[in-house]
């Protein structure tokens, strides 16, 4: 699957001639910049934590020319896909390029016969709460990170059928 968009901007499957690293280093600098309590697990994750993402995991990027500008890791939890670390570099938000990778990733669901996809958003980020709702997702629950009392995420599902 090979997704084309303007002007230089494709999304693919990561592949060995792909660099991990850029990957790691978006996720860490999108993340990076987003205050939020506690911070983003992300920003713990080594290149090993990612190499082994791979074994049983999906990895969609974008690439424009030879920069990794957004990616989403597609884990297999039938029946539903879960979206885990969908990142878009800062410069190319708001650009449609978030959108175009659940696309993506409701193409890769659909090609593992999965019937779902699903994510968790910070409650905190009600902009990504609604652009998840936008395209259709919707919150079926909630869940509170260690040491803090109140919920702080949302738990969200997408029907594809």
């Amino acid at each position: 699957m090979t997704v084309s968009l303007a002007p230089n901007i494709v999304i693919r499957a990561f592949g060995a001639e792909d660099d991990l690293q850029a990957v790691l280093d978006l996720a860490h600098r999108a993340f990076g910049a987003i205050p939020m309590t506690p911070p983003s697990g992300v920003l713990r994750e080594t290149l090993q934590d990612f190499r082994e993402r791979l074994a049983d995991q999906v990895l969609l990027i974008a690439r424009e020319r030879d920069a990794i500008v957004a990616a989403v890791f597609c884990v297999p939890k039938p029946p539903a896909l879960y979206l885990n670390r969908l990142v878009v570099a800062p410069e190319h938000q708001r650009q449609g390029l978030g959108r175009a990778m659940l696309e993506a990733a409701t193409r890769e669901a659909l090609r593992q016969s999965l019937t779902k996809l699903s994510l968790s958003v910070r409650i905190a980020l009600a902009g990504n709460r609604s652009f998840f709702e936008s395209y259709g997702f919707r919150i079926i629950g909630a869940h509170t990170h260690p040491g803090f009392s109140e919920p702080t995420s949302y738990d969200m599902e997408k029907s594809l059928v």
